[in-house]
Formats: C-alpha cells, sequence, structure tokens
C-alpha cells in the first residue's frame, strides 16, 4: 500500500454525534499529532498530512474532512475522555475504507 495521505485527529471530550464543535479559550494544539506530523514533512516529505481537532471543529466537519481528504491513514489519538468520540470517528473511518491507527499519549 502506497501512503501519500495522513488524516491525525484530536477527538472531541464531547461525544454526541450533532456536537458542532466550540469556543474554549483554553484549547491548545495538540503537540504530539504536531510531532507526527512534523516529522512526517522532514523524513516523509511525499506525504501530505493533515491535523484536525474535533473540540474546535465538531464530528460533522472530521467526516467532512474524511470525506474530501480522503487519507490513506487515520491516526487518533485517544484518552480516556475523548474514548467515544474517538470510536465514533474510527468507525465512520472504518465505513469509508480508511485505515486508521488509535494510539495515547
Amino acid at each position: 500500500m502506497l501512503i501519500s495521505k495522513i488524516l491525525l485527529v484530536n477527538p472531541s471530550i464531547h461525544c454526541a454525534e450533532e456536537y458542532d464543535g466550540c469556543v474554549n479559550s483554553s484549547i491548545y494544539p495538540h503537540l504530539g499529532l504536531m510531532t507526527i506530523a512534523s516529522y512526517i514533512n522532514v523524513f516523509l516529505p511525499q506525504i501530505e498530512v493533515k491535523i484536525a481537532d474535533t473540540e474546535i471543529l465538531g464530528m460533522k466537519e472530521i467526516r467532512r474532512i474524511i470525506d474530501e481528504f480522503n487519507p490513506d491513514i487515520l491516526g487518533l489519538s485517544i484518552l480516556s475522555p475523548t474514548y467515544i468520540s474517538a470510536i465514533q470517528i474510527a468507525k465512520y473511518a472504518k465505513y469509508k475504507g480508511v485505515k486508521f491507527v488509535i494510539a495515547g499519549n
């Protein structure tokens, strides 16, 4: 399998399907996903990498990004509070035929 696109997603602590993002001044960038994306950009520049944060964008937007970007691999960073929304995203990716990797930090 030739990999040309990777989508890295930080799931939200809000698990409702209809959750559509939030305004939260205490949201910080996910440094683990940024580190992975930076590494790929330096050592595998032929691979396009995007990072999406469900806490900011909402579930609908994450699904739209999966549909439009059509990644070869979806990477999910999961913690206990984000487990439910991460599983929802993984199920959608599987439905769309996207392979996914799940890890914590």
